[in-house]
């Protein structure tokens, strides 16, 4: 999965602050799904602020959050309960009845890197290499969680099993040493889940 998928099965798209004002509210209140960038800032508040009439008793509307790395307080989404049947959300702190954690899946693919599934899908029915030349490799961005995974760099690295990236390279170049790696190290980023474990 990915925010692409969420999105593709959605009746209404909203990525951007100018989609908020571009709705139809008639339309959002006819739409069964709705997905939203999770990345928009204050988007609850701009979610609230459609006044969306009251679900109806017996019908569904389902509202899908995707593409932010920022962990998400189920609490915060308590006002749009009357608005929404149920509701899924990337890095989702808890859980209920009604509110759901999605997995953070793939990275989306309009950002043309991590998240072209041709890359996966050329590599989906070769054998696993059995000679691998890498035991642990370090390869992630430093700017997201820097306390964190500078912390893990900092342990990992002293290891002669480590093979470590030290520069932003291709997604294409990165899988390959995935490929050859016993482990690859996936320091928690700003979130609960990272792209890195689904690749």
């Amino acid at each position: 999965p990915s925010h692409d998928t969420y999105a593709l099965h959605s009746d209404v798209r909203i990525d951007s602050l100018a989609d908020f004002d571009a709705c139809d509210t008639h339309v959002l209140e006819q739409a069964r799904v709705l997905y939203v960038n999770g990345k928009i800032p204050n988007f609850k508040d701009h979610l609230c602020n459609l006044n969306l009439k009251a679900l109806e008793v017996g019908r569904e509307r389902i509202l899908f959050v995707g593409d932010t790395d920022d962990e998400q307080d189920t609490y915060s989404f308590k006002s749009l309960q009357s608005q929404f049947s149920k509701i899924y959300s990337v890095n989702l702190r808890l859980e209920t009845d009604c509110i759901f954690a999605l997995p953070l899946g793939l990275e989306s693919q309009s950002y043309r890197s991590a998240g072209n599934l041709t890359i996966f899908l050329q590599q989906k029915n070769k054998p696993l290499r059995q000679n691998r030349s890498i035991g642990i490799l370090l390869a992630w961005n430093d700017q997201t969680n820097l306390a964190k995974r500078e912390s893990a760099r900092r342990e990992l690295r002293p290891s002669k099993e480590v093979y470590e990236v030290k520069k932003r390279i291709p997604a294409r170049n990165i899988h390959k040493l995935m490929q050859n790696s016993f482990f690859v190290a996936c320091p928690i980023g700003n979130g609960k889940d990272t792209y890195r474990d689904w690749e």
